[in-house]
């Protein structure tokens, strides 16, 4: 039996109207991407978590582009009893985390819809800070205490 809920994953109000002016026919399941693979996802939904794919006219059309998935995304689904399960839209973010990627002069994602960051750093900590003001969260500072930066500083 499985007694997973999406709404366990953080699927609230926001995403749900997304889903209700998408998905008129309700044949779509909401799921939340839990790993990024070169050409698969891990996601979790109501019906447990599978391995899924792309919609290949959906995404790689060039008149039809979309954003692809990343870690916290949450997307709609076809589920597919016999293998991956196929993914059809990615519903808007509430927050991400992001870099550039400077080889192809373009935004990498790398984490979204998180309410929190903790970052575990060094004394040295302004980029980092600058990043989650970028990126309007909320933020949590672990840093290391400077006796202890200094201590390993003097071996």
């Amino acid at each position: 039996m499985n007694n997973l809920r999406i709404e366990d994953y953080g699927y609230n109000d926001f995403f749900k109207k997304q889903k209700k002016d998408y998905d008129r026919s309700g044949e779509l399941a909401v799921a939340r991407i839990t790993q990024v693979h070169r050409e698969s996802y891990t996601a979790v939904s109501d019906m447990g978590e599978k391995n899924a794919r792309l919609k290949g006219s959906i995404f790689f059309s060039p008149e039809r582009a979309q954003t692809y998935p990343a870690t916290g995304d949450f997307v709609l689904i076809k589920h597919n009893p016999m293998g991956e399960d196929i993914i059809y839209k990615v519903l808007d973010k509430k927050s991400k985390f992001s870099r550039m990627d400077t080889f192809n002069s373009r935004e990498q994602v790398v984490a979204t819809n998180f309410d929190y960051v903790f970052i575990v750093t060094s004394m040295r900590k302004e980029k980092q800070t600058a990043l989650m003001n970028k990126n309007a969260v909320e933020k949590s500072i672990a840093k290391l205490q400077k006796e202890m930066y200094k201590s390993r500083k003097k071996r």
